[in-house]
C-alpha cells in the first residue's frame, strides 16, 4: 500500500467530542501496532488487508474487498459532515466479504439526520411492489468470518442506528466482544436481517435508550445460533428488553449479567405493530423464537423475562446459581391481526431464585421449581386466557397463587424426602382458584396458605400433603387413594370434607396455643365430615406439648385434648383451678410449656400445677396465686420436686398465695416477688439459679426449714419467715441460715427494708446479714422440751422473752437483771420466777422497759421468790400468783387475773400518791406480810390509804389480810 499523509478528523459536534473524551484511556494507542509501512495513512475505501496504526485517526473506513482482514489499533470516528457514508467509523455495503475484523482501540460514529452508527454493515436488499404490496429479498450478502472487539476496544455512537448496525443480508460466523460497546441513540447491537453463528460477550454492551442486543426483523428474519454472555448486557428502555428476540435465536446462555434499567431483561415476542409503518416490514407477523434460555448469572429488569404475544421460549432454565429479578411474564394477544397466538413457554425449570411474579396470559407447558420463587404479591398469576398445564414444586414458592382461568390447576410435590412448599411472602399466603378444581396429583407438599376453590374441590390424590395449622379451605376437600396422607391441625373447610381412605396425621403447630380443657381442633366443617375409611396416625406434637388420643370423630369436628398447657403464640392468660383431674385441680406432665415464639400474659394458679414449667420466650413469666385462704401450688409430677426453667426472662410472682415445691432456674435473670405470699415446700436446699428480688413490703417469703441458695444476688424488702422447729428448745443467740447469695445479699430493696420473723408462735427472731448470708437469730427463750433454769443477769429484750409451750418443762427463771417482754407458760407445770437477793431486784417489765408487760400462765400457778420488781400484768385465770415469802416491788398499777397469795415477805410500793398497786380479780390472801410505802405517813392504810391516796392491794371476793406489819419506808 502506498504511504500517504495521515488525515485527522475535524468533527466539531459535541457528540463527537464526547466520544473522544469518553474513550477509555487504556484503549488509546493499544492493540496490534503494525509496522509503519503497513499503516493506512489515509482513511477511505480499502479492499486488501489493512491495519490502522495506533497513532492514526481516521474519519471513516469502508471495506470494499472480498478477502482480507481489518485491524484497528487507532481511532475511527465518523465525520459529521459530507455524505451519509462518512457518518460511520467503519462500514461495509453491498455484499462484500471480510475474513476478520479486529478492533483494539476506538471506533465512533455521529448522529445527524437519518441516524448513523459507529459501524454499519449491510448487504444488498431488493424491493418488489406488486399491487401495492412490497416484497423484500437479498441480492447480495455481506459476509464476515470473525468480528472481534478486544478488551481494549471501544465501539461507541449516539447515532440513530445504535453502536453497531447490521442489516439487510449480513452473515457473521462469530461475533466476540471483550471490550466496550456503547450506544446513546438506539440499541447497542442492532441486528435486522442478519445471521450470526455465535455471539459471545465477556465485556460491556450498553444502550442508554434501547437494548443491548436486538435480534430484529425488517426485510429478512435475523437469526443467532447461540448468545453466550459472561459479561454485562445492559439496556435502558421501557419498550424493549436488554436482549430482544423478534427473530430466531437458538440459545442464550448467561453466566454474567443481563440488566435493563427500565424494561425487561430478556424479551421475546412477535414484531407486529413495531416500526415506522406496518407496510414497511415484510415480516410484521414474525414470531420471536428462542429455543433455550439458560441463566446461571443475573437477569434483571422491571420484568426479568418477558414473552410477548406471538413470542415463544421452548425451554427456560434458571440454574441453582442463577437469579431472575423482576419475575417472568407471558402475555396474551392484544387484538393485533399480525399476532396470531399468545406467548408460549414450553418448560420453565427454576433451580435458583426468581424474584417477582410468574404471570401468564399465555401457556406454560410445565413449571418445575426446585429453587425459590418469591413475590410480595402474587408469586404465580394465571390470567383468564392463561394456562399452566402442570406445576411441579419441590422448592419454595413465597407469595400468593391466583388462577383466574377455568382450567384445572394441577400441582405435584417433591419426591423422596424433598418437600415442596407454598407459603405467603410473610406468613400465611393464599391460593385462589374459584373457577375450577385444584388437583394435587402426588409428591410431598406443604401448604402454608388459605385455599379458595369457590364451589369447587381441593382434590388430593396419592399425596403426602401437609396443610399448615389454622388454615381455611373455602370450598370442598376430597381425600382419596390409600397412599394419601393429610397432615394438619385446626383446618377449617367451609364445604364438605370427604375422606375416602389414606391416613390423617394430626400435626399441631409449634406456634399454636393448646390449653387444658379446650379442645384442639384437627378438622372442622360446618357442612359435614364423611370419613369412609381414613385412619388416624399418632399425634405429631411440638416439643413440650402432649395430647390425648382422638377426642371425637363427629360429623362436623375432629379434635384432640391437650394434657398440659402449651403456649406457642400470644395467650393473654392461663388459669388453673377449674379443670379437675384425679380429684384435684391440676395440669400435667410438663405442666406449662411456653415456646420461644410464645407470649403468656399471666398464669393464675389457685389449684395445683403438677409438673415442670418451661418458658423459652423472652417474655417475663408472671404468676398469680390464690386469694384469701386459697393457696396455689406449684410442684412436680407424681409427687416429685418440679422445676421452673425460665432462662431468657424474669419470673414475676405478682400477688396472691403460692406454695412452691420447684427448683427454679432463671439463668442470669431474676425471680421477682412483687407482693405474693410465697411458701417453699420441704426441699432442704432450695436451688435458685439467677437473682432474687423481693420488691414490696407486702411480699412474704416463707422458707420453712429450707435454705434458699441463690447463684446470683439477692435484694429483699418485706418479710422473710424462718421456721424454727416448735417441738424443741431454742435459746437466745441461736441462729440458722435462711438465704445464701453468691452475688451478694441486702436486706433491703431500694429504700424499702426487709425483716425476718419466725413462723413458729412464741419464737422471736431477728434478721442479720453476715457476708453473703442472711441469718435468723433467736431473741428469746422458747421451751418445748425440758429445760432447767433460765438465768438472766443482764437485759433480755424480746416480744416473748420467755415462752413455754404446752409440751415444755421449765425449772425456773432466775432474773437478777431486767427481762423486757412477755412471759408465757402454756404448760400445766408451775412457773417459778426467781428474783434477786439482798439489795438486788430482778425486774419483769414490758418490751419498752417502762410500760407494763404481761405474764400469761393460765394452766398452772406462778411462784415468785426473792426480790422481784414486777411491772407485768399477770394472768393466772383459775390459778394463783404465789409470792413465796419474797419481796415484791410494785412501781405501777398491776392487775392479777386470778388469785394472789403471799405468806411473809414484803410488798413494797413506790409512792403513796403515784406508786404501785396490786389489783387482784380473785381472792387476795395475805398473811404475815410487811408493807412498805416509800414516803408514806403513819395515816396510810394498806387497803384504803388516806384520802386521795392509792391502796397498795385490792383483792376480790374471799380476800383476807392477817398479821400485817407496816413500814413507812424512807
Amino acid at each position: 500500500m502506498a504511504k500517504q499523509a495521515v488525515t485527522r478528523g475535524q468533527g466539531t459536534k459535541k457528540t463527537q467530542q464526547a466520544f473522544l473524551l469518553g474513550a477509555s484511556a487504556l484503549a488509546i494507542g493499544v492493540g496490534l501496532a503494525a509496522p509503519k509501512s503497513a499503516w493506512a495513512s489515509a482513511c477511505g475505501s480499502f479492499s486488501t488487508n489493512s491495519t490502522i496504526g495506533s497513532a492514526a485517526h481516521c474519519t471513516a473506513f469502508t471495506w470494499t474487498g472480498t478477502v482480507g482482514t481489518v485491524i484497528n489499533n487507532g481511532t475511527l470516528v465518523g465525520n459529521n459532515t459530507g455524505t451519509s457514508s462518512n457518518y460511520t467509523g467503519f462500514s461495509i455495503q453491498g455484499g462484500k466479504t471480510l475474513t476478520a475484523f479486529i478492533n483494539n482501540n476506538l471506533i465512533g460514529g455521529t448522529g445527524t439526520t437519518g441516524g448513523i452508527a459507529a459501524i454499519v454493515l449491510t448487504g444488498t436488499p431488493t424491493y418488489t411492489t406488486t399491487s401495492g404490496t412490497i416484497s423484500y429479498g437479498i441480492s447480495a450478502y455481506t459476509t464476515i468470518g470473525t468480528f472481534v472487539n478486544n478488551a481494549a476496544g471501544v465501539i461507541q455512537s449516539d447515532g440513530g442506528y445504535g453502536a453497531i448496525r447490521m442489516m439487510n443480508g449480513v452473515k457473521v460466523g462469530g461475533f466476540t466482544n471483550a471490550g466496550t460497546i456503547l450506544a446513546n441513540g438506539n440499541s447497542a447491537l442492532n441486528l435486522t436481517g442478519v445471521s450470526i453463528g455465535t455471539l459471545t460477550n465477556s465485556g460491556y454492551i450498553y444502550s442508554s435508550v434501547g437494548g443491548a442486543i436486538d435480534v430484529d426483523v425488517i426485510t429478512t428474519i435475523s437469526t443467532v445460533g447461540t448468545i453466550i454472555n459472561s459479561g454485562m448486557l445492559r439496556g435502558n428502555s421501557g419498550g424493549t428488553g436488554a436482549v430482544n428476540v423478534f427473530g430466531v435465536v437458538g440459545s442464550v446462555n448467561n453466566t454474567g449479567t443481563i440488566l435493563n434499567d427500565s424494561g425487561p431483561g430478556v424479551e421475546v415476542r412477535n414484531y407486529g405493530g413495531f416500526g415506522p409503518t406496518a407496510i414497511f416490514h415484510s415480516h410484521v407477523g414474525q414470531d420471536g423464537t428462542l429455543s433455550t434460555l439458560t441463566n446461571s448469572g443475573l437477569i434483571s429488569g422491571t420484568t426479568g423475562v418477558s414473552i410477548g404475544a406471538g413470542g415463544s421460549i421452548v425451554n427456560l432454565t434458571n440454574t441453582s446459581i442463577g437469579t431472575i429479578q423482576g419475575g417472568i411474564v407471558i402475555s396474551k394477544t392484544s387484538g393485533n391481526a399480525s399476532v396470531t397466538h399468545n406467548g408460549y413457554l414450553g418448560t420453565l425449570a427454576n433451580n435458583g431464585v426468581i424474584i417477582g411474579s410468574i404471570a401468564t396470559g399465555g401457556l406454560i407447558g410445565t413449571l418445575i421449581n426446585t429453587g425459590t420463587i418469591s413475590a410480595t404479591g402474587n408469586a404465580i398469576s394465571i390470567g383468564t386466557s392463561g394456562t399452566i398445564a402442570g406445576l411441579n414444586n419441590s422448592g419454595v414458592i413465597n407469595g400468593n397463587i391466583v388462577n383466574n382461568s377455568a382450567n384445572t390447576f394441577s400441582i405435584t410435590g417433591g419426591t423422596g424426602t424433598v418437600l415442596g412448599t407454598f407459603t405467603g411472602a410473610s406468613g400465611k399466603g393464599s391460593i385462589i382458584n374459584t373457577l375450577s378444581n385444584i388437583v394435587i396429583t402426588g409428591g410431598n407438599l406443604f401448604l402454608n396458605d388459605n385455599i379458595n376453590v369457590g364451589s369447587g374441590t381441593l382434590i388430593s390424590q396419592g399425596t403426602n400433603l401437609t396443610i399448615a395449622a389454622g388454615s381455611t379451605i373455602t370450598g370442598n376437600y376430597y381425600n382419596t387413594l390409600s397412599s394419601n396422607t393429610l397432615t394438619t391441625s385446626g383446618l377449617t373447610v367451609t364445604g364438605r370434607v370427604t375422606l375416602i381412605t389414606g391416613t390423617i396425621v394430626p400435626s399441631f403447630s409449634s406456634a399454636g396455643n393448646y390449653i387444658v380443657g379446650t379442645a384442639a381442633s384437627l378438622i372442622y366443617s360446618p357442612t359435614g365430615i364423611s370419613n369412609l375409611g381414613s385412619a388416624f396416625a399418632a399425634v405429631q406434637a411440638p416439643t413440650g406439648a402432649h395430647f390425648s388420643n382422638i377426642g371425637a370423630s363427629g360429623t362436623t369436628l375432629i379434635y384432640y385434648n391437650p394434657l398440659m398447657d402449651y403456649v406457642g403464640g400470644a395467650q393473654a392468660s392461663v388459669s388453673v383451678g377449674s379443670t379437675v383431674l384425679n380429684g384435684v385441680s391440676t395440669i400435667y406432665p410438663t405442666a406449662l410449656y411456653i415456646a420461644s415464639t410464645g407470649s403468656l400474659g399471666t398464669l393464675t394458679n389457685s389449684g395445683t400445677i403438677r409438673g415442670n414449667i418451661v418458658n423459652l420466650s423472652a417474655n417475663d413469666l408472671s404468676i398469680r396465686g390464690g386469694t384469701l385462704t386459697t393457696i396455689g401450688t406449684l410442684t412436680g409430677y407424681s409427687g416429685s420436686i418440679g422445676t421452673i426453667t425460665n432462662t431468657t426472662s424474669n419470673v414475676v410472682l405478682v400477688s396472691g398465695n403460692l406454695r412452691i415445691n420447684d427448683v427454679i432456674n432463671v439463668g442470669t435473670n431474676t425471680l421477682v416477688n412483687n407482693g405474693a405470699n410465697v411458701t417453699f415446700g420441704t426441699l432442704g436446699t432450695i436451688s435458685l439459679t439467677g437473682n432474687f428480688a423481693q420488691t414490696s413490703t407486702l411480699g412474704t417469703l416463707s422458707l420453712g426449714t429450707n435454705l434458699l441458695s441463690i447463684s446470683g444476688a439477692a435484694s429483699i424488702a418485706g418479710t422473710v419467715l424462718s421456721n424454727f422447729t416448735t417441738t424443741v428448745n431454742h435459746t437466745v443467740g441461736e441462729a440458722i441460715t435462711l438465704i445464701s447469695a453468691d452475688g451478694g445479699l441486702n436486706l433491703s430493696y431500694g429504700t424499702l427494708t426487709g425483716v425476718v420473723s419466725s413462723s413458729g408462735t412464741g419464737i422471736n427472731v431477728t434478721g442479720t446479714t453476715v457476708g453473703n448470708y442472711l441469718l435468723a437469730m433467736v431473741q428469746n427463750y422458747y421451751i418445748a422440751g425440758t429445760y432447767g433454769t433460765i438465768t438472766n443477769t443482764g437485759t433480755l429484750t424480746a416480744a416473748s422473752a420467755v415462752y413455754v409451750a404446752s409440751t415444755g418443762t421449765l425449772g425456773a427463771v432466775s432474773n437478777t437483771g431486767v427481762i423486757q417482754g412477755s412471759i408465757v407458760n402454756n404448760s400445766v407445770r408451775d412457773l417459778t420466777l426467781l428474783g434477786g437477793s439482798a439489795g438486788t431486784f430482778g425486774t419483769f417489765t414490758g418490751l419498752t422497759g417502762t410500760l407494763p408487760g404481761s405474764i400469761v400462765n393460765t394452766a398452772s400457778n406462778v411462784t415468785l421468790s426473792g426480790n422481784v420488781a414486777l411491772n407485768d400484768h399477770v394472768n393466772v385465770t383459775g390459778h394463783t400468783l404465789v409470792n413465796n415469802g419474797g419481796s415484791l416491788y410494785l412501781g405501777s398499777i398491776i392487775s392479777v387475773t386470778g388469785n394472789y397469795s403471799q405468806t411473809g415477805g414484803t410488798l413494797a410500793e413506790l409512792s403513796a400518791i403515784n406508786g404501785g398497786e396490786l389489783i387482784v380479780s380473785g381472792a387476795a390472801v395475805v398473811s404475815g406480810v410487811n408493807y412498805t410505802v416509800v414516803g408514806a405517813t403513819g395515816a396510810y392504810h394498806y387497803l384504803q390509804g388516806p384520802a386521795g391516796a392509792t391502796p397498795i392491794i385490792a383483792g376480790g371476793v374471799g380476800s383476807s389480810y392477817t398479821s400485817i406489819t407496816y413500814d413507812s419506808g424512807v
